[in-house]
């Protein structure tokens, strides 16, 4: 049986890679990424260990809010979330 117009748009729409409309930087920083920013800044954190910043505050942007104060530390954190975004290859609907 083949698949109505319908169907088949919600299909393809499906097949489709997703997207973030709304994106909170600190949001999207790996706690690996925190640590790093936080010692090449000289930016006290409460843990030195991924573990210890997942543990260590139940608000997960505390900490990323802390380290991307510093100018470059906020450009390398925007790379690192939009980089992947960009060589990320798309499927192609079928």
């Amino acid at each position: 049986m083949t698949p109505s117009g319908g169907e088949e748009a919600q299909v393809i729409l499906r097949q489709l890679p997703k997207t973030d409309l709304h994106c909170h930087l600190d949001g999207s920083l790996r706690p690996a990424t925190v640590l790093d920013l936080g010692r090449r800044y000289k930016v006290k954190l409460p843990a030195d260990t991924v573990a210890g910043i997942l543990l260590s505050t139940s608000d997960g942007f505390a900490h990323a809010s802390q380290v991307d104060q510093q100018e470059v530390a906020l450009y390398e954190a925007f790379l690192e979330l939009i980089i992947p975004a960009i060589f990320t290859e798309a499927p192609t609907p079928e």
